[in-house]
């Protein structure tokens, strides 16, 4: 049996019993079922705020459909939005959670959060719990592998009401399939598994991109449930049919840069400008660098490292090669853009719709790349949500297409609560207040959250304060940068990096951190030592916000960094 067509049975048995089974296609125009709203959720894959609204740089980003979002009268732009650990799996398990990676205990790729800390109530099986139907397609939670282990795929049956769909061809994400580099000065008889790797689609094994299929496949779905409502509405039933949460996790613009060739088009190379600060900080903490070695491993950047004598772990790629890697990002959103375009098309405008990045991306700057890091390039995402109309008050007529930002600190952990309180189910209470770093996994209740809603900015954006600040972190094995400083297994994490960021500042504390595992299945044990501290950063954001300047062992700061640090050490529950 086909996936579509399992699902289109699977739905058949959980809508209402006199709803037919959906036998054509419809436009997704019901946004609202029982006075509660359809919720469609898209993330995108190492996103960082490089769209054309958020003007992050010099360059100018070709994001029609995400602008056009933007400047809908009812969405609301975040400027600070930041992510509690700059790596798909922790990230998303803390935002699907809201809980931050010292409770989830995840900080790798290599566990399941329900075995190795607590049996959290994750957001949709909360939203599930309260009639609505979960949908997964695409990358959504991360790492697979262990939850498939511990036999709940995607976190089934708990999260979703259907099975989740994965794009048959992501199967081929690190095949030798990119045409060669002349840069690199690949054999071009050959084809390799590079980073840069703009492709002719219909010669790709399977004729597609997994981003392609995964829309395909949600736009089906959309028209399916869509259609299943209206009937239900039209049959005037007395139960109703169940409003839906449909989370589409898109893979791009995660490397390699693989994408539809014609993307490069939009940006000529002579347009590319080179990162600001292109260069290592001068004082910056030897374990807070980050190696980027899954960039490194790409055939095409190993032989440039050749070519051009990089040393590692601090040598710089030739600026014609970082401009290169820049424009195959920006026109990886691109293509990104058009796929969340396809799905804005169709969605109600009734429809909540919320857009995210799991976390960000370093595009050179300080001579980094990749994310892995507490840096604000690593960890700050965009966050565009559009709310139906009667979800704010407005005060009088304006004049589109202004868009309305919202400058306030949020953390992706408050996604959460915010969706819930969007979502008019019960908004789970705050988890018990644990001081960062201290083991958590026998304290936490299954259903609690820690983060809060920024529902409030969502009617009165310019006005709504926030949070004093919000908190990143990031493991390390060791002081000295090395081959497994990006991702250490949980065993091997011997330092944490725990961030605050302000409005006015970024500080951080590199310190001493237990973690052990003895197998996949139990409880994770793992705990900060404040008294040993490896290294501090702070920088001035409003002066630096390139974060080029280290200015933590400045004799004058030391004040600023005494209050910054116990800030930090206060945890998350002093911000708000």
């Amino acid at each position: 049996m086909a996936y579509c067509d399992l699902t289109r049975l699977l739905l058949s048995f959980m809508l209402v019993a006199n709803v037919p089974l959906v036998q054509r296609c419809a436009l997704a125009n019901a946004g609202t079922v029982n006075n509660k709203p359809n919720i469609l959720m898209i993330i995108s894959d190492d996103m960082r705020p490089q769209l054309g609204v958020y003007a992050m740089d010099s360059d100018q980003m070709h994001t029609p459909h995400l602008d056009a979002l933007a400047t809908d009268e009812n969405t609301v732009v975040f400027s600070n939005a930041y992510v509690q650990q700059a790596v798909c799996g922790p990230s998303r398990t803390s935002f699907l959670t809201g809980r931050r990676p010292d409770t989830t205990k995840l900080y790798d790729f290599y566990s399941y959060w329900r075995l190795v800390a607590s049996n959290a109530t994750s957001l949709p099986q909360h939203l599930k719990h309260y009639g609505y139907h979960t949908f997964s397609v695409g990358k959504v939670f991360h790492p697979l592998g262990p939850m498939t282990k511990s036999g709940h795929p995607d976190d089934s049956p708990y999260s979703w009401s259907a099975p989740a769909y994965h794009p048959p061809t992501q199967q081929y994400k690190m095949a030798p399939v990119c045409p060669a580099l002349q840069f690199a000065q690949q054999d071009t008889t050959k084809t390799f598994m590079n980073l840069l790797c703009p492709v002719d689609v219909a010669a790709m094994p399977g004729g597609s991109l997994p981003d392609i299929q995964s829309v395909d496949y949600a736009l089906e779905l959309l028209q399916n449930l869509s259609e299943s409502q209206r009937s239900t509405h039209a049959s005037n039933s007395h139960t109703g049919a169940a409003p839906f949460f449909l989370a589409v996790g898109l893979h791009k613009p995660h490397i390699p840069f693989k994408f539809p060739k014609e993307y490069l088009r939009l940006y000529p190379l002579e347009n590319i400008s080179m990162p600001l600060y292109p260069t290592v900080p001068a004082g910056l903490p030897p374990v807070a660098y980050d190696t980027w070695d899954d960039v490194r491993s790409r055939n095409d950047v190993t032989a440039v490292q050749g070519l051009y004598n990089v040393s590692y772990p601090y040598g710089e790629l030739p600026p014609a090669f970082v401009k290169m890697l820049r424009q195959h990002y920006y026109a990886s959103v691109s293509y990104v853009d058009d796929q969340i375009g396809r799905l804005l098309e169709v969605v109600s405008r009734d429809t909540v719709v919320i857009v995210f990045g799991d976390h960000g991306w370093q595009l050179g700057e300080r001579g980094e790349w990749a994310k892995y890091s507490v840096c604000d390039t690593a960890t700050r995402v965009p966050l565009i949500v559009r709310t139906p109309s009667q979800a704010r008050a407005t005060s009088g007529a304006r004049s589109p297409p202004a868009v309305r930002f919202s400058t306030a600190l949020v953390e992706m952990v408050d996604l959460f609560p915010t969706v819930a309180d969007l979502a008019g189910v019960p908004v789970p209470p705050l988890c018990p207040s644990v001081a960062p770093g201290v083991n958590t996994s026998v304290t936490v209740p299954s259903l609690c959250v820690e983060g809060t809603s920024f529902r409030g900015a969502l009617t009165d954006p310019a006005h709504w304060a926030g949070k004093a600040a919000a908190f990143s972190q990031y493991p390390r094995p060791q002081d000295a940068p090395c081959n497994t400083s990006d991702l250490p297994h949980c065993n091997n994490i011997t330092r944490m990096g725990y961030s605050i960021r302000t409005h006015e500042w970024r500080y951080t504390e590199w310190v001493s951190f237990r973690c052990v595992q003895d197998k996949e299945e139990v409880p994770i044990q793992a705990a900060a030592n404040w008294d040993e501290v490896h290294g501090r950063e702070l920088y001035n954001m409003s002066a630096d916000a390139s974060e080029a300047h280290n200015i933590a062992l400045d004799p004058v700061m030391q004040g600023t960094v005494a209050q910054l640090s116990r800030q930090l050490r206060a945890g998350w529950r002093g911000a708000l």
